[in-house]
C-alpha cells in the first residue's frame, strides 16, 4: 500500500480553523497527522485522538445531517420516510454517541467511537439544558419535513439525485478545494444545492454557499444563472432560495487564492507541504483557549475553570 502524504489543500473548515487560531490550525492539518497509527510517535496520536472531540453542539448537527442523509436515501429507493422514525433516529443517534463518550469507548480508538468535549474536559451541562439541546435537535427535523422544498425532493426521480453528503472537490490553481454540498438534485432545468444548519447565520456562510456554486458549474458544466443555492437554518427555521452570480463567484475564488496564500506563508516548505509548529503562534485570548479541542496539548499549564 503506497504511503500517504499530507497534500496541502483548501475547504471552508480549513480556512476558518487557520482564521481562528493558527496554532490550532497546526494541531489539526499538521501535528496529528499519522497519529492514526499504533507506531506514531505519542504526540502525534494525543493530537489524533483530541481532534476527534465534538461538544454537544457540533454532535447535535451531526445527528441531523445523518438522519436527513437516510431520509433523502429512503426516497431515493422510493420509500416514504416517517417524521416519527426520523426523531426517534436522532434521539438513537444521540443517546449512541453520549454512551460511547461516557464509556471512554474512544480511547482505543478515537476515529470510531464519540468522544465528547463536556465529558473530557467539562462541565457537565445541567439536564435542563440537556432536554433543551435535544428538542433542538428533533426541531431541526420537524422543520426540515416542512421545508417548501421538500415536495420538490418528494417528486423527484432517483437520478435527479446528484449526490447526497458525498465529499467533492475541484480544482483552484493546482489546489485542490474540497466541498461537500449536503444534498445536490437536478429539477426543472436547475441544479439545487442544499445546505442544512443547526448553528446560526453567519458572514463566512456566502463564501461556502459561492463555492458551492463553483464547485456546480465545473461539476456538471452549469451556468451560473442555472444553479439554485438554497440554505436552510433549521435551528431558527429560516431558509432562502439564492441565485449567486458570475461576479459572486469569482470574488469567491479570489478570496479562497487570498487564503491559501496565508496558509502557505507559515510553511517551512510549500512543495512537501512541511511545517513547524514554531512557525504557528498560539492565541493570547484564553477565552478562545477554554472551547478548544487541543487546549491539553497546547495549555497544559494552565488550569481552566470548570
Amino acid at each position: 500500500m503506497a504511503e500517504l502524504k499530507n497534500e496541502f489543500s483548501w475547504s471552508k473548515s480549513r480556512h476558518e480553523t487557520f482564521d481562528e487560531c493558527r496554532r490550532k490550525y497546526f494541531y489539526q492539518y499538521y501535528g496529528s497527522w499519522g497519529g492514526w497509527s499504533a507506531t506514531a510517535p505519542e504526540p502525534a496520536r494525543q493530537l489524533y485522538r483530541l481532534k476527534q472531540i465534538k461538544n454537544l453542539h457540533l454532535e447535535i448537527g451531526t445527528a441531523v445531517h445523518t438522519t436527513i442523509e437516510e431520509i433523502l436515501r429512503e426516497i431515493r429507493s422510493g420509500r416514504t420516510p416517517s417524521p416519527t422514525a426520523a426523531r426517534e433516529r436522532v434521539r438513537t443517534l444521540l443517546n449512541q454517541s453520549w454512551s460511547e463518550s461516557r464509556g471512554e469507548r474512544w480511547r482505543d480508538e478515537p476515529k470510531r467511537y464519540s468522544c465528547l468535549f463536556e465529558h473530557y474536559y467539562g462541565p457537565m451541562p445541567e439536564s435542563e439544558r440537556i432536554d433543551e439541546l435535544r428538542a433542538k435537535a428533533f426541531g431541526c427535523i420537524d422543520r426540515f419535513f416542512a421545508l417548501r422544498w421538500y415536495p420538490l425532493i418528494r417528486e423527484s426521480r432517483p437520478e435527479d439525485f446528484l449526490s447526497v453528503e458525498d465529499l467533492d472537490s475541484f480544482d483552484l490553481g493546482g489546489v485542490r478545494v474540497f466541498v461537500k454540498p449536503d444534498f445536490a438534485l437536478r429539477r426543472d432545468g436547475l441544479h439545487y444545492l442544499f445546505d442544512w444548519k443547526t448553528g446560526k447565520a453567519t458572514e463566512r456562510d456566502a463564501l461556502q454557499l459561492a463555492c458551492y456554486a463553483a464547485f456546480a458549474g465545473r461539476k456538471w458544466g452549469v451556468a451560473p444563472d442555472g444553479i439554485r443555492i438554497v440554505i436552510a437554518y433549521l435551528g431558527d427555521a429560516v431558509a432562502d432560495e439564492r441565485f449567486i452570480s458570475a461576479p459572486e463567484i469569482q470574488e469567491a475564488l479570489k478570496s479562497i487564492n487570498a487564503s491559501v496564500e496565508r496558509m502557505r506563508s507559515l510553511l517551512v516548505d510549500v512543495a512537501s507541504n512541511a511545517a513547524r509548529v514554531e512557525d504557528f503562534p498560539q492565541l493570547d485570548d484564553l477565552r478562545v483557549c477554554a472551547r478548544c479541542v487541543f487546549r491539553e496539548a497546547c495549555r497544559p499549564e494552565h488550569s481552566f475553570a470548570r
